[in-house]
């Protein structure tokens, strides 16, 4: 059965190839801003869930952590700089169906500005199936031709 996580889904769609497998230092420094934030605002959500889509004869093992979860809502908490933030809400709206399909629960993308060093915006995001499979579609494409590409590219690499 093929996996695949929010996490892979929303970077195949949302964020441009990287050819080079190690991040970058504004990447890297990026996250580990991220993470404090995450949990000094208390979106540290540790439980993976997961559920198996059917895509016509294919089954797709899809897992995802929501930031947060409670009785209502899961919760898709990202911070964001001026620069980032129309790419970060098409992520996190990304995520944010990919964890409603995985619980049941309407999901909130939380928007945190680091500049204004607080909580912008929440939005509830509006799931549909119809919709949801063909971001899984379109993301297993990107995955497929991501491997086939490094593939070729090593061939060429080490010949």
């Amino acid at each position: 059965m093929e996996r695949i996580t929010s996490s892979q889904i929303s970077g195949l769609i949302g964020y441009p190839l990287r050819i080079n497998d190690f991040p970058s230092h504004y990447f890297q420094e990026a996250v580990s801003r991220g993470r404090l934030i995450h949990s000094r605002l208390g979106f540290d959500n540790t439980k993976t869930f997961q559920r198996v889509l059917r895509l016509g004869k294919r089954s797709i093992l899809i897992a995802g952590m929501p930031d947060r979860v409670d009785d209502k809502y899961c919760y898709e908490l990202k911070t964001y700089k001026r620069k980032t933030k129309e790419k970060v809400i098409k992520v996190g709206k990304i995520q944010c169906k990919t964890y409603t399909f995985l619980t049941g629960l309407p999901s909130k993308l939380v928007l945190y500005d680091v500049d204004k060093e607080k909580i912008v915006e929440e939005r509830v995001i509006i799931f549909n199936m119809k919709e949801f499979k063909k971001i899984i579609k379109k993301a297993l494409l990107l995955r497929e031709m991501i491997e086939k590409f490094k593939k070729k590219f090593k061939e060429v690499q080490n010949s």
